[in-house]
This record gives structure tokens, C-alpha cells and sequence, in this order.
């Protein structure tokens, strides 16, 4: 399992034609850091041809052949498919984890030799504890794909994240950035309404 410096590294390649993995899967409690990664590869994924998006939510009564079928069947209309799984919880059960299992066994026979998959799939994930980490299913999944955990903000992080954020914005505002950081909540989303604020005052 990889973090988001070897994500960002992945996603250079991608945009300097690297080829897409077949399977991809993010782990997080951070919504908005989960949402802007995944966004950052379907962004790349879609310029690469994966315009047909297909989203499966797993909760109770979920089929898993939709799954495995998914992996295996062509687009209507020829174009390369990007499809998401969520599990909200973390835990696909018994028959998920054996799903699973197949389906990472799935997507590599199906990729050897392959330079480009006509499908990719992203597994979405809450935080995983350390027994899941370990467990078969989510093993299979990892070493079929790129696994990759997004980590919460931390507080001594977060002047050099609004920053980036900033910059991107070209906006000299160093100073408010560190006072913003002692006082605001070490939430992503919070930081994010916070940093508006600061855009408009900026613009003033």
C-alpha cells in the first residue's frame, strides 16, 4: 500500500503517456483528500479514452457478479470503461472477500502482456485497520493494482498545505496562511471554506 507522494508520482507518468493500471484502490477518512485524488486520476483516466463510467455501491443484498461481470463485459459503444466500487464500511463480508479475491485473480490474467486495460476499476475504501490491511481479500486486491492510503491532514501539515493550495492561485498570502493554520480545525473540508474566505479578501 502506497501513499499520495507515489500516487502524485504515478500520475506524472500517466500524464507523460504512461499506460493506466487495471485496478486501482483508495483508502481514506477524509473526504475531501479522497474525492480531489480520485478526481486527479479520473481526469487523466477520461483524456486517455475512459469516457464510459459506471458506479456500483455495495450495501446489503449487493450482487457481486455485477462486479465480476463488469470487469469482463465491453462498452455499448466501444469506448474504454472506467468503473467504481464504494464500500462504505470497510468490510464486503464473506461472500464480498471471496468475490473479491476472484476478481483481483480476474484482472491479472486478464492484463499479462497487456499494455493498456480496456477497463479500469477504482475500489473506494474508508480507513482500514491493520487486520483488514492484512487480510486475503484486500492482499489480492494489492498486489493486483495500486493500493493507496490517503492520510488525514495533521496540524503541523497544515500551513504547507493551504500554501500549495494557494499557490496554485497565485497568491502571496504566507503570513494569514500561519495564522489561519493555528486557529482553524484540522479538517480538510473546514480549511477548504476557510481558504475561500481568504480568496475573496485577496481579490479586495
Amino acid at each position: 500500500m502506497v501513499k499520495v507522494d507515489a500516487l502524485q508520482a504515478h500520475l506524472k507518468s500517466l500524464s507523460s503517456g504512461g499506460a493506466m493500471l487495471p485496478l486501482y484502490i483508495f483508502s481514506g477518512d477524509e473526504p475531501l483528500l479522497m474525492m480531489e485524488a480520485i478526481d486527479q486520476l479520473r481526469s487523466i483516466a477520461k483524456k486517455q479514452s475512459y469516457t464510459d463510467r459506471e458506479v456500483f455501491l455495495q450495501e446489503r443484498g449487493f450482487d457481486w457478479g455485477n462486479l465480476l461481470s463488469a470487469g469482463q463485459t465491453m462498452s455499448l459503444f466501444g469506448d474504454k470503461r472506467w468503473i467504481e466500487l464504494r464500500i462504505p464500511t470497510g468490510k464486503p463480508g464473506r461472500d464480498g472477500a471471496d468475490a473479491l479475491k476472484q476478481f483481483a485473480s480476474q484482472i491479472q490474467s486478464q492484463t499479462l502482456g497487456s499494455e493498456a486495460p480496456d477497463t479500469v476499476v477504482c475500489i473506494i475504501l474508508p480507513r482500514l485497520d491493520t487486520k483488514t490491511k492484512t487480510s486475503a481479500w484486500f492482499s489480492a486486491l494489492d498486489e493486483a493494482g495500486m493500493a493507496i492510503q490517503i492520510d488525514s491532514l495533521d496540524r503541523s501539515q497544515l500551513p504547507q498545505w493551504i500554501a500549495g493550495r494557494l499557490k496554485k492561485q497565485n497568491q502571496e498570502l504566507m503570513d494569514i496562511v500561519k495564522s489561519q493554520s493555528k486557529s482553524a480545525e484540522t479538517n480538510a473540508e473546514s480549511m477548504k471554506k476557510s481558504m475561500s474566505v481568504l480568496s475573496y479578501v485577496a481579490k479586495q
